[in-house]
C-alpha cells in the first residue's frame, strides 16, 4: 500500500512534470518562427468610422463628420454613410494566452481617428447655438452657390464639347447643382429643429475589418473593448492593462477568427514590452522573411514583429513622415511609393489641396483646390503652381477656363473648326488700295486664314463659311462710307445676315453722331442689332472731359438709336478699355451686349457677343486684310440670337 508520503511525492513530480512540459511547449509556441502565409493572415485591416449625428427629440435629422474651428458643421449630410470619415490602419489577431484559446475574435490595432467623444462633450450646452451659426453659414454657402451657378450656366450656354475645358466644368456644375439642392434642404431641415424641444449631439463611432484572403475584402462589424478596472467584470484581462497611445482591443461581433487568419500569441507579461529602436523588423512578403528597416521608413500604423517573426507591436506614430511638417508649413497625408507621393490631401493657409503630389509635398498633376475665400481650382499642377490645363470658379467672378502659367491664368485658347459660327466687317479698306479699287466677290465668300497666332489652332481645314457681316456706315457727324448701301444690299442679297456700324467720334456731340447714323443707314427687321465702335485713347479719354463724360454718350447714342430701330444696340470696345474703364459704368456693362477686340490666340476674359480675333484674317472673295470675328457660341445659340432680332 503507497503511502500518504510517497503518494504527495508523485503528486508533486507529476505536477512538476506538468509544469516542466507546460514550460516547453510554451517556449517553443513563443519561440516559434512565422512563415510568409502565416504573418500574412495575421494582418488585418481595420476601418474606424467617425462622425456626429444631430438629435432632436430622439430621431437623427442630420449628420456631420466633425466640427470646423469656427463652429461649422463639416461634411454635412442627410445620409448617415455619407457623412461618416473613414481611417483605415492595421490590425493583428492575437491570442491573450499561448496556446490555449483565449478572447476568440480579439484584434489589437492602431487607431488614430477622431476621439468624437470629446469632441461631442464639448458641444454639450451649446448645440442651438451651433445650429443659429450653422444656419447662417448655410444661407451664405446658398448664395456662393448661386453666383457660382450662374457664371458656370453662362458658360455652359457658349460652350461645348469641343472646347478642352468643358468636361471638366460641367461635372463641376452638376455637383454644384446637387449641392445648392442639399444645402438648401438642410437649412430647412436646421430651421425646423430650432423648434425641438431637445437637441443633442450624438457621437457616433463604428469599427469594421477585411481580412486577407477574402473576397472582395469584404467589412464585417466589430466592437470595441471598454477599459475595465481591477475588480470590475471583464471580458479579458487585456482590458485591464495600459495600451500604448492610440492603440485599441477589438472584438468580432461574430467573437470568431476567420479560417483564413491565424491568431499571434500576445501573452500580458510581454505586451510591448520591447523597446523600438532605430530599425525595426516588418513583414516582407515578396521574399518570406522579417525585413529590417529604418524606423524613418516604417509607416506608424504597421506591426512589428523581432527577427523571429514574433509580433511585437506597432510602429510608432513620430515615425509616419508622410503627415510631417514640410517647408511650407502645412501637413501632408498620403500614400507613398519609392520616392514619390501618389495622391494626398493637405491644408494651408489658402485652402485645402487633394491630389497627386511631389515627395516633398508639393502639388504636381492633376489636382483640385478649394480656397477659404470660396474659390475652387480644378486641373493641372507643376511645382505647387497652377500650370497647365484647369479651370477656376468663384462666385461674382467669370469661369476661368483654360491655360494657366506658374499660377496666372493666361487665357482660353479655342479651337476652331466649321462647327463655330464666323464672320468679318468690312469698311472701304476693304475696297481701296492707295488708287486701286475693288469689289467684294460676295457670291464666293469663304475665310481661309484666321491670322498667324490663331491658324495653328485650327482642328481642320480653314475653309469657312461667312455667316454674318457688319458693314461700316458712318463716323461722327459728317463722315459716311460711300460702300455701305451697295454692300448692305449684296450680303442681304446671298443670304448673309449683316449690321451696320458706326465710328464714334470723340469730336462731336453724341445726339448728333446718333441722328446722322439713323439719317444715312438702312436698318431692316432682319438685320443684326447696330453697333457703336468706341475706340480712344487715353489721351483722347482725357481730352474729351473724361470717362464720366464718355458713358454719358455712349448711353445717349445708344439710347436714341434703339428708340429709333427698336433693336438695342451692341458696344464695340477692346477688352482693355472695359477693363480700365467701363468696369466703373456695371449699367453698361449690365445692359448692353458687347462685341471685343483681342487680338491674340486667347479668348476675352469678358461675357461677350462676337470676338475680333485679328485684323489679318483672309478671304476668298475680298482683297487684302480682313478682321474675323467669331460669335460667342455654336449655330444653335446663333439661331436664337437671330430669331430675337
Amino acid at each position: 500500500m503507497m503511502t500518504v508520503k510517497s503518494g504527495r511525492k508523485t503528486f508533486f513530480s507529476v505536477l512538476l512534470f506538468v509544469v516542466l512540459a507546460a514550460a516547453v511547449v510554451e517556449s517553443l509556441y513563443l519561440f516559434r518562427t512565422y512563415s510568409e502565409d502565416d504573418m500574412k493572415s495575421t494582418v488585418v485591416r481595420v476601418r474606424h468610422r467617425t462622425g456626429f449625428a444631430l438629435v432632436a427629440d430622439g430621431v437623427e435629422r442630420l449628420f456631420f463628420t466633425s466640427l470646423s474651428t469656427d463652429s461649422i458643421f463639416v461634411g454635412l449630410d442627410s445620409v448617415m454613410e455619407n457623412a461618416l470619415d473613414a481611417s483605415y490602419s492595421t490590425g493583428v489577431w492575437i491570442n491573450e494566452r499561448s496556446y490555449f484559446p483565449s478572447c476568440p475574435g480579439l484584434i489589437m490595432a492602431y487607431d488614430d481617428a477622431l476621439d468624437v467623444d470629446s469632441v461631442a462633450n464639448a458641444m454639450t450646452g451649446r448645440v442651438k447655438m451651433l445650429v443659429e451659426r450653422n444656419e447662417s453659414e448655410i444661407v451664405r454657402r446658398i448664395e456662393d452657390m448661386a453666383e457660382k451657378k450662374k457664371e458656370l450656366d453662362y458658360y455652359l450656354s457658349v460652350h461645348d464639347l469641343n472646347d478642352n475645358e468643358y468636361d471638366r466644368v460641367s461635372t463641376y456644375a452638376s455637383t454644384n447643382v446637387s449641392a445648392l439642392r442639399d444645402r438648401k434642404h438642410y437649412l430647412s431641415v436646421l430651421r425646423s429643429v430650432s423648434d425641438a424641444r431637445k437637441i443633442e449631439i450624438v457621437p457616433l463611432s463604428l469599427y469594421d475589418y477585411s481580412v486577407n484572403g477574402e473576397p472582395g475584402m469584404k467589412n464585417i462589424t466589430c466592437r470595441i473593448l471598454p477599459h475595465l478596472l481591477e475588480g470590475e467584470e471583464s471580458v479579458s484581462p487585456l482590458q485591464k492593462s495600459t495600451l500604448p497611445e492610440k492603440m485599441v482591443l477589438l472584438q468580432s461581433d461574430s467573437l470568431e477568427v476567420p479560417d483564413c487568419a491565424k491568431t499571434v500569441s500576445l501573452p500580458l507579461f510581454g505586451l510591448f514590452e520591447n523597446q523600438m529602436t532605430d530599425t525595426v523588423y516588418v513583414p516582407d512578403f515578396g521574399k518570406k522573411k522579417v525585413k529590417r528597416i529604418p524606423l524613418s521608413k516604417a509607416y506608424a500604423d504597421k506591426p512589428v514583429f523581432d527577427r523571429h517573426g514574433r509580433f511585437s507591436g506597432f510602429t510608432p506614430k513620430e515615425c509616419h513622415h508622410v503627415g510631417e511638417a514640410d517647408t511650407l508649413g502645412y501637413k501632408v497625408i498620403g500614400k507613398t511609393e519609392v520616392d514619390s507621393l501618389l495622391k494626398g490631401v493637405f491644408t494651408d493657409s489658402e485652402g485645402m489641396y487633394r491630389g497627386y503630389l511631389t515627395y516633398d509635398g508639393k502639388p504636381c498633376g492633376l489636382g483640385v483646390f478649394m480656397y477659404n475665400d470660396g474659390g475652387y481650382y480644378e486641373g493641372e499642377w507643376q511645382n505647387g503652381l497652377r500650370h497647365g490645363n484647369g479651370f477656376y470658379v468663384k462666385a461674382g467672378e467669370m469661369v476661368r477656363a483654360g491655360e494657366w502659367k506658374d499660377n496666372i491664368y493666361k487665357g482660353e485658347r479655342m479651337s476652331y473648326n466649321a462647327y463655330r459660327v464666323y464672320g468679318i466687317d468690312v469698311s472701304r479698306y476693304q475696297h481701296e488700295s492707295g488708287r486701286k479699287r475693288f469689289n467684294i466677290d460676295w457670291k464666293n465668300l469663304r475665310i481661309t486664314y484666321l491670322g498667324a497666332k490663331n491658324s495653328g489652332d485650327a482642328s481642320d481645314t480653314i475653309d469657312y463659311p461667312v455667316s454674318f457681316v457688319y458693314i461700316k456706315s458712318t463716323q461722327g457727324a459728317s463722315i459716311k462710307s460711300r460702300y455701305y448701301a451697295a454692300d448692305s444690299r449684296e450680303a442681304r442679297k446671298h443670304g448673309i445676315h449683316c449690321g451696320a456700324y458706326h465710328f464714334f467720334s470723340m469730336k462731336t456731340d453724341a445726339r448728333k453722331q446718333a441722328k446722322y447714323f439713323l439719317d444715312n443707314t438702312r436698318i431692316l427687321s432682319s438685320d443684326m442689332p447696330p453697333v457703336l465702335d468706341v475706340e480712344p485713347s487715353e489721351r483722347e479719354i482725357a481730352k474729351y472731359g473724361g470717362e464720366k463724360k464718355l458713358f454719358s454718350s455712349i448711353r445717349e447714342w445708344m439710347n436714341i438709336v434703339e428708340a429709333s430701330t427698336g433693336k438695342r444696340p451692341i458696344l464695340y470696345v477692346s477688352q482693355k478699355f472695359i477693363k480700365d474703364h467701363l468696369v466703373k459704368a456695371p449699367d453698361i456693362c449690365e445692359k448692353y451686349q458687347v462685341w471685343i477686340a483681342r487680338y491674340g490666340a486667347y479668348r476675352p476674359e469678358v461675357k461677350l457677343l462676337f470676338w475680333q480675333l485679328t485684323p489679318y484674317g483672309r478671304v476668298r472673295g475680298i482683297h487684302g486684310d480682313v478682321d474675323i470675328n467669331v460669335f460667342n457660341g455654336y449655330k444653335e445659340q446663333f439661331d436664337s440670337f437671330k430669331s430675337g432680332v
